[in-house]
């Protein structure tokens, strides 16, 4: 009914004096395009120190922020063929409590700071980082720096974790989007390093105990594996400092 409405007034408007017609005509005409935006894109600049960490920084001084990220060239793809799940663990695990700190005193100083902070584990690659104003960024480095070099992976954190992760995946696995993703994986790698779900399965995940965690951290979390990557406001030797 409403759109009869709709439709017999705009006739009604037609038979009004004709700029009406034309002004209504007007909304389907396209636009010309506007002019094209010069674009600029900052050159990152590098350096490998003497431990075999690469550090990248993409210089922005107008800006106030700074990102800053410790990226891991190994992920779920390393995980042990009957432990999917274990680097996804892991990397979520690494804000989840230092030998300093809990998860919640983590939260909280990197909140004072104005700043947020992650980690996780996914298909190629593992990595914690901070986002946060340039004029904290030493404390904010000093968190991700505890993090990312003395996580406490406490047994707790662990089990908590897995049940999270569990329900999720029961949830997941009722849709059927969800377990075609799963399927695909199978079905595209095989028995290929890319095959198993990176989040895990519900078989593998109970498996996953403590020392598999720490044993995954300490082949794969070391200076010569990673790289650490700086955006904003500062510059290859200040990051070569936080370094």
């Amino acid at each position: 009914m409403r759109n009869r409405q709709v439709h017999l007034l705009l006739a009604l408007l037609c038979f009004a004096p004709g700029h009406y017609c034309f002004a209504i005509g007007g909304v389907d005409t396209t636009p010309s395009p506007a002019p094209p935006h010069p674009g600029s894109f900052t050159r990152p600049k590098e350096a490998e120190l003497a431990n075999g960490l690469r550090v990248i920084v993409a210089e922005r001084p107008s800006l106030p922020l700074l990102a800053v990220e410790l990226i891991i060239r190994n992920g779920s793809e390393a995980d042990p063929n009957n432990l999917a799940g274990t680097a996804s663990f892991t990397g979520s695990l690494l804000t989840k409590g230092t030998e300093k700190m809990s998860a919640p005193e983590i939260a909280s100083a990197i909140e004072s700071l104005g700043g947020t902070i992650f980690s996780s584990g996914v298909s190629d690659n593992s990595n914690a980082g901070v986002l946060v104003m340039s004029s904290k960024a030493e404390p904010a480095l000093t968190i991700l720096a505890d993090v990312a070099l003395h996580p406490a992976f406490k047994e707790e954190e662990i089990d908590r974790l897995k049940k999270q992760s569990l329900d999720g995946l029961r949830v997941a696995l009722q849709q059927p989007g969800s377990v075609a993703s799963y399927v695909i994986g199978r079905v595209v790698y095989g028995d290929g390093e890319y095959a198993h779900a990176a989040g895990g399965t519900p078989e593998t995940l109970p498996a996953i105990q403590r020392a598999d965690i720490v044993k995954f951290y300490q082949t794969y979390y070391r200076p010569d594996n990673a790289a650490l990557i700086f955006s904003g406001n500062v510059t290859l030797e200040k990051g070569k400092e936080y370094a």
